[in-house]
């Protein structure tokens, strides 16, 4: 975690000069910071977190942000919860993979959401989809992001709730558009398999 809070950090202190050389001129300052940080950011996905620093970056302001409205930026108080409900999650995806018949392994990402999957199963996936379905690397990402959430570009508080349910509709469209590619695709003049 303190290694994520540094990088944050970092892309900050490139984003605000200002801040950057205050932070440069005072080493203990950096490493409370980063401790403070790490701590704060504990159990937010790196998606969330990328998602807050592309806010930050669309922000306009002068200053970087506090930690509190970073988290906000996060997703806020949800987000907080999720990272004290945070469980460590024990699946052995690599042995589903193994299992899986051509169909689950078809679906695996429309079953399994990318931010639970290691990287090298992501990387069989890929390997799989090119050998047995003729599938580009791009196509199979993808399928791997199936359950990505679609950038939110506005950081406004959402108090009366509004957002969950448009950005519901845009996880929904997302994932329709993927599907539906694939219901259309076409491999050597033949249509693609139905699952």
């Amino acid at each position: 975690m303190r290694k994520l809070a540094a990088r944050v950090i970092l892309k900050l202190k490139v984003m605000y000069p200002s801040f950057a050389a205050k932070l440069d001129d005072d080493e203990e300052l950096t490493n409370l910071m980063i401790d403070e940080w790490s701590k704060g950011l504990a159990g937010i996905t790196n998606h969330d977190i990328t998602h807050a620093l592309e806010q930050v970056r669309r922000s306009g302001s002068d200053f970087a942000p506090s930690l509190p409205k970073f988290i906000e930026y996060c997703g806020g108080r949800p987000a907080i919860r999720r990272a004290i409900e945070y469980k460590v999650d024990t699946t052995d995806y690599a042995r589903l993979w193994i299992d899986s018949d051509d169909k689950q392994k078809y679906r695996f990402f429309m079953d399994h959401p990318f931010t639970n999957v290691p990287g090298y199963v992501k990387n069989w996936f890929i390997g799989y989809n090119k050998k047995y379905r003729g599938w580009s690397p791009h196509e199979s990402n993808m399928m791997i992001k199936f359950h990505a959430i679609p950038e939110w570009i506005d950081g406004h508080n959402d108090e009366d709730g509004s957002r969950k349910p448009r950005l519901e509709a845009m996880i929904a469209e997302h994932q329709e558009k993927i599907i539906n590619y694939f219901k259309n695709r076409r491999d050597d003049g033949t249509a693609q398999r139905n699952y």
